[in-house]
């Protein structure tokens, strides 16, 4: 008897299909990014503002940025070219 439970195939990150990935990378940058906000929202405030906190939030920053460089370019780079090959491969796009 065969199982009606299809898998999908697995990905190097585990058994995500890739746009599912994409989608759970952008949401997890996306909240960093509004905790980050909101940590700098709540210092200018007037909470209370320490060097090790003004420090460790200047890390989160430096840590965002680099990781909205370098996922962007990814996207430039891996993303963009294989959207621009997709329209050709569907009639009446």
């Amino acid at each position: 008897m065969q199982s009606s439970n299809k898998q999908q195939p697995a990905t190097a990150s585990g058994s995500r299909p890739p746009l599912q990935e994409i989608t759970y990378i952008h949401a997890a940058i996306r909240s960093a990014l509004e905790s980050f906000a909101v940590e700098a929202h709540s210092m200018q405030g007037g909470a209370q503002i320490t060097a090790n906190r003004l420090k460790a939030l200047v890390e989160k920053h430096r840590f965002l940025r680099s990781v909205c460089t370098f996922h962007s370019a990814s996207e430039d780079d891996i993303l963009l070219p294989a959207a621009r090959y997709i329209p050709a491969r569907i009639k009446g796009l």
